[in-house]
Parts: structure tokens; sequence; C-alpha cells
């Protein structure tokens, strides 16, 4: 399989249809077919399903689609740097980062080497901290800016400042007073929405406090937590910085009295 092969079965996928992506491509049909037909062969999967009115994607068709969109990335950027470098002073620089950090980006620093290296421009990945590891594993990035705790083994690492935990809800059903701040023991009374990522971290100390908590909704990205507290359906447990990019929700929110935190 090679480039070429990869970008036409793309195409293909995007466009449901090898007609459209025949069109897209400004090539005729019967080549694209072909083409398809051959890749499937070379590689021994069916990647397409054939139905009335179109084609469907397959589950081994769906697994080559994300490896393609890995492996096209990764060329465009190795062209665009190629394309830019010029003596160290001018590039692209791929930088991942959770949602939730721009602060961490758009500081005086960032200020100070944009007046150092005006021609350098950026390429920003966002994800939660999963994701951007696995960009950094797979070279995709060269920087990750990622909430802790993460398997920090292979990498380098620079610590920001601390940023707590706070416990945001909804204006009209927030049980704490936003003036002081929370316990632990607080917590254990009331429906808790959190990133899994924060889950052991819970567990822990709610062994060590002898605290059950309730874990009303696990989920991935610590927005969706700020989502459902909005609704009134439980407190979020965030990072400060989430809250404050959120500012449309109109949350409550107080910090967690806790080290860990």
């Amino acid at each position: 399989m090679d480039l070429k092969q990869l970008r036409y079965f793309m195409t293909i996928a995007e466009e449901g249809q090898i007609t459209s992506a025949a069109r897209r491509l400004h090539i005729a049909q019967p080549p694209l077919s072909q083409a398809l037909k051959a890749l499937e062969q070379e590689l021994g999967v069916q990647l397409f399903e054939r139905i009335p009115t179109g084609i469907h994607i397959t589950e081994a068709g769906s697994l080559l689609l994300q490896k393609g969109y890995e492996i096209t990335s990764l060329i465009d950027s190795v062209v665009e740097d190629l394309q830019s470098y010029k003596g160290g002073d001018q590039g692209i620089l791929k930088i991942g980062t959770v949602s939730s950090a721009g602060s961490v980006l758009i500081d005086d620093n960032f200020l100070a080497f944009r007046e150092h290296y005006p021609n350098v421009k950026f390429n920003l990945y966002e994800g939660n901290s999963y994701q951007i590891m696995e960009y950094l594993e797979k070279g995709v990035i060269e920087i990750g800016i990622v909430r802790t705790p993460f398997d920090n083994e292979n990498y380098g690492k620079i610590c920001c400042a601390p940023v707590p935990m706070v416990a945001a809800g909804n204006q009209n059903a927030f049980p704490f007073s936003p003036a002081q701040k929370v316990t632990m023991e607080q917590l254990s009374h009331v429906p808790i929405l959190i990133n899994r990522r924060y889950y052991r971290l819970f567990q822990s100390i709610g062994a060590r406090e002898n605290l059950d908590f309730h874990y009303y909704c696990l989920n991935n990205d610590a927005r969706t937590s700020l989502y459902w507290a909005a609704a009134g359906l439980g407190i979020g447990i965030v990072p400060q910085e989430t809250v404050l990019t959120q500012s449309s929700l109109e949350l409550i929110y107080t910090e967690i009295d806790c080290p860990e935190l």
C-alpha cells in the first residue's frame, strides 16, 4: 500500500460513494474502483460493503481510516516543517494541549517567545491528556501540555504552576459556600461528576479518610462534568481553569480543601 492508495481510500470513505470520490479526486470512476479492489486484495480484508445506495465502511475499513488520518497528518507536518525550515529561526512548532490549559500558552513567556522568533508558527492539537500523550508517542507533536497524574517515565517534564481543583455547580442548587473551601467529607454527601482520570485519586483519598463518594457520572472530559453540573445533576470536580473557560455556563464554584488536589 502506498500513500496514493491510502488517500484514494480515505476520500472514498469521506464521500461515502465512489462516484463523488472520483469527482473530488479528478479521476474517472473505473480506475478508482480498480484501485480500491487492488487495495482490498493486497490487505486481505474487505474495506467497504456494497449496498443498494452506495457503499458502507466495514470495521476493518474504519480502522484503516483512523490510522490513515494519523499517517497523513504526520506526513503533512513533515512537509510543512521542511518547507518552512530556515536556520532554526522559523518553522512550525507542534504543541498538544488539553483544551482547558490555554492560559499556560498565552502568557508573558509566550509573548516574549514571539518577539524573539516572529517567524515561528504553531500547530495546536487539542484533546484530553490521554490523547495528547498518544500524539507525543507517535511524533505528531513535540510538546504536550497535560494534567497530572500521568505516566511520565519516558518523558522529560516541566511542572507549571499548581492549579487547584474546585467543586462547581448550578447557581440555584449549589450546597456549599463559595467563600469557603469545601472539604472531602462534604463532597462525600453529594453526587459527583468527574473525569475518570481522577477516579483512583479520589478512591485513594476516600480509603484514607474512610469516605464513600457517590460518582454520579464518570467521563473523559472535564467540560462534560461542567455541562452536567450546570444542568443541576451534581457537583463537577474540575481544575479551576476549566471553570474559567466556561463562563457562559454561569456556575458557582469553590476550591477543594485537599493538598493532593
